[in-house]
């Protein structure tokens, strides 16, 4: 399960799946959950944050991270937005790679606002407008349902069982992890 990337293909981040990875998710049943991040569904955003990723990797405050993004757009400008046209495309390239049974929606909101948000995607009350958006690009309603509810189910149908599986067959892990 991917729970927040999205194609490779359109947005070279490196928590994308690429085409090959997305062919073999079916082998195993999996899925990919397109996420609305705009550095995941816009080339351009990747583009412009790819010299503020090492600014702010070791910044652990929200306002560290904000004055340092703010520095950064004064000599790089505002970022390119993401829009929901560009979350349906990754959308719909998992679905023609991996096939309908393997996307979903992995939205991941993290609290952001402005444009750290897909513009048309703001919150969750948007997501009929990406419905919409597929309807409109030919997605069936059989298909509809798959991406917003039953390919996650189905795969968290399946974590479940192997879960009490594993559970009746060894203990549960009692390691600690030592700070290095």
């Amino acid at each position: 399960m991917f729970s927040h990337s999205s194609a490779r293909a359109l947005t070279k981040h490196k928590r994308n799946v690429p085409d090959d990875v997305l062919k073999r998710v079916t082998s195993n049943d999996g899925i990919v959950m397109v996420t609305f991040i705009p550095d995941f569904v816009s080339e351009a955003r990747r583009q412009w944050a790819v010299e503020l990723e090492p600014i702010t990797k070791d910044l652990t405050t929200e306002a560290e991270w904000n004055a340092a993004t703010e520095e950064y757009k004064k000599t790089h400008g505002q970022p390119p937005l993401g829009t929901l046209a560009q979350v349906a495309d990754h959308i719909d390239h998992v679905a023609q790679v991996a096939g309908y049974d393997h996307v979903g929606i992995g939205g991941d909101f993290y609290g952001q606002s402005g444009d750290d948000l897909v513009q048309g995607l703001e919150d969750v009350s948007r997501y009929p407008y990406l419905i919409a958006e597929l309807l409109r690009r030919g997605w069936s309603e059989e298909n509809i349902a798959k991406l917003t509810r039953g390919n996650l189910l189905r795969v968290f149908g399946r974590v479940e069982k192997v879960a009490l599986r594993l559970q009746d067959e060894r203990p549960p892990s009692l390691m600690h992890f030592e700070e290095q």
